[in-house]
């Protein structure tokens, strides 16, 4: 189910990933297309769901919280619908990731001080299952979801 983006379209998603509050105009003076064009474009890039959504990255320097922890769920089969619906309400889950292992989750999650953190765990253990904390004590690398089209050419 490939789509097809020529160059113009990969130049617009480049810049509204760097920032998706971008003014069509703003957007069509760096693609050289005119701002009706760009603005058909993204219409078809969102009806093609290549774009998703526009969001607010939050700085985890300038609003942090100073606890940032994995945390591995095992969670049942029948209970997977309620625990997504639980984490994805909560404000601390920066991330949660479908993995294949003993367990069938990873939480990444921000926290303002060890207490809240356990009761967090307390709180999954009790409903959901067996769980492992691993604090993160450091990031050596940011997020890279805004990695260039041409990374992986190479």
């Amino acid at each position: 189910n490939m789509v097809n983006l020529d160059t113009a379209d990969i130049q617009i998603l480049s810049v509204l990933r760097e920032d998706g509050r971008k003014s069509l105009r703003d957007i069509a003076s760096k693609v050289g297309l005119s701002a009706p064009a760009v603005s058909s474009r993204v219409k078809r890039l969102e009806d093609l769901k290549i774009i998703e959504s526009y969001g607010a990255k939050i700085s985890s320097q300038v609003f942090a919280l100073s606890l940032e922890a994995l945390i591995y769920v095992q969670v049942a089969n029948a209970d997977e619908d309620k625990f997504l619906e639980h984490s994805r309400s909560l404000l601390c889950v920066n991330s949660l990731y479908k993995i294949a292992s003993d367990y069938s989750y990873i939480i990444k999650a921000s926290f303002e001080n060890t207490a809240k953190l356990n009761n967090f765990v307390t709180n999954l253990q009790t409903n959901y299952g067996k769980c492992k904390v691993e604090l993160i004590l450091k990031r050596e690398i940011e997020d890279r979801s805004s990695l260039s089209f041409t990374d992986f050419d190479k």
